[in-house]
């Protein structure tokens, strides 16, 4: 009788434990099948090669998924192209999603806060320039122009530090400097021309993402990006 009533204990003990594992396993599959579908979701609004890589956290997870509401979901892209006639390639697209909301099984997501970084590539910015582009180890940048000096056109050695207009979503070259034939170009004369000849990259990012910071790498251009409750698909 004794052995009996040892063994209840024992036994309830190891229905829990696989009770709790068969949760944990469960969990885990739903979630690698929901990164899939959102995975596929995004690749298919920002029209990508290979499918971006997606991890939705927390746990438990079913729970999220019941509420079809995410606390935050980490996504990463690469070869993002921009919109626009001069689009910018983002190379390495970094997301954090918070508050992340799902409708009509994941066709549309919503996140109601975003933060994030997106690399673009030197040549990418000379793309969209138009202009030779070569970074400098003070943070500046080289740009070789061809611009009209006394009624004549020539070629003209720019030297200027990349800027991030805010409010136009767009990079900008500031404090230009300028030579023509070994002669430095007064500062104003030169910005004038600059604008005229170099105009002002838009990035046109996608799904409403907005770049809130600029920092310059050897790379090039990594921009900081914000939002608020960005449509990601279905918008």
């Amino acid at each position: 009788m004794s052995r009996r009533r040892q063994r209840g204990p024992v036994i309830l003990l190891v229905v829990v434990v696989l009770l709790v594992a068969g949760v944990i396993v469960a969990d885990r599959v739903a979630r690698t099948k929901t990164n899939e579908q959102v995975a596929a979701q995004l690749q298919t609004q920002l029209g990508l090669a290979e499918r971006p890589t997606v991890d939705i956290i927390g746990f438990p997870f079913l729970t999220q998924v019941a509420a079809n509401r995410f606390n935050r979901v980490n996504v990463e892209a690469a070869g993002v192209r921009t919109g626009g006639d001069r689009p910018l390639t983002v190379r390495a697209l970094h997301l954090q999603l918070g508050e992340v909301t799902t409708a009509d099984n994941y066709r549309r997501i919503t996140a109601g806060s975003l933060q994030g970084s997106a690399e673009v590539g030197w040549a990418s910015v000379q793309e969209a320039a138009g202009v030779p582009v070569t970074p400098l180890p003070d943070g500046r940048v080289e740009l070789t122009v061809s611009l009209s000096v006394l009624g004549q056109r020539a070629p003209v050695t720019l030297r200027g530090r990349p800027v991030l207009d805010v409010n136009e979503q767009s990079l900008r070259v500031r404090e230009v400097q300028a030579e023509l034939a070994g002669y430095q170009l007064p500062a104003a004369v030169v910005q004038r021309m600059v604008d005229q000849a170099v105009p002002s990259v838009p990035l046109n990012l996608p799904m409403g993402i907005r770049a809130e910071s600029l920092q310059l790498t050897g790379e090039g251009p990594m921009l900081g990006l914000a939002g608020r409750n960005v449509v990601l698909t279905g918008g």
